[in-house]
């Protein structure tokens, strides 16, 4: 069992980020910034942008994010004949949805274009947090054996789910603060899973250098 003092510096940023934010939206505190980018975006919006982040937002939807997550992980768990690969990125992507939706019933936001007082269960971004997870756990999960592409794969995934929050933001399906908070709650378990597979594979006996035991030391 990890200890909270050993849990990675970027989980509490994470969680530290998402817990005060998830406290000023109920708390109504950021509606004012919320709007004002809000205007900004419906100002400068132009036909031909508009329709690609809806293009972006819908090719990546949460369904079609978990389907690429759990081919992925299921992929890489029967070629490595390691069933932990897939039931890693299962616990991942389930941790990730029950803290949306649990936060986003529990604050029952409305959503830019939905009238005052209808609940619409806009906070978190479901969009947002499912992409940066998935495809997040998806390339942890790739490069456990890989280490030098990690960090090329992961600012691959960064800059998508900027695109897909921008994307968000600009056609009013959602608030800034929104996909901010789904980033910050994706940091979190991101750095959770990583300190997890880094352990594993610390933990994982090397064939090279280890003296004989049992049957071989026998055979010898």
């Amino acid at each position: 069992m990890v200890r909270l003092r050993r849990l990675p510096p970027l989980f509490w940023a994470g969680l530290g980020v998402y817990v005060v934010l998830t406290v000023l939206v109920a708390a109504h505190a950021l509606d004012g910034l919320d709007r004002s980018v809000f205007h900004f975006a419906v100002r400068h919006r132009r036909h031909w942008l508009y329709q690609a982040a809806d293009d972006l937002t819908d090719v990546f939807s949460p369904t079609a994010d978990v389907a690429i997550l759990a081919i992925g992980a299921g992929a890489m768990a029967w070629l490595r004949r390691r069933p932990g690969v897939f039931i890693a990125a299962t616990v991942s992507a389930y941790t990730m949805s029950v803290v949306v939706l649990a936060t986003k019933y529990a604050l029952g936001r409305s959503l830019p274009y939905t009238r005052p007082g209808h609940q619409a269960q806009a906070f978190p971004s479901g969009h947002t947090a499912t992409f940066l997870v998935c495809l997040g756990t998806l390339a942890l999960l790739a490069t456990t054996r890989r280490r030098a592409a990690r960090a090329p794969l992961l600012a691959a995934v960064a800059v998508g789910t900027l695109l897909v929050a921008a994307s968000l933001v600009y056609d009013g399906f959602h608030w800034l603060t929104d996909t901010l908070g789904s980033i910050s709650l994706g940091v979190a378990l991101l750095s959770l899973l990583r300190l997890g597979l880094s352990r594993r594979t610390a933990s994982r006996p090397s064939a090279v250098g280890t003296p004989p035991t049992g049957r071989t030391a026998r055979r010898r």
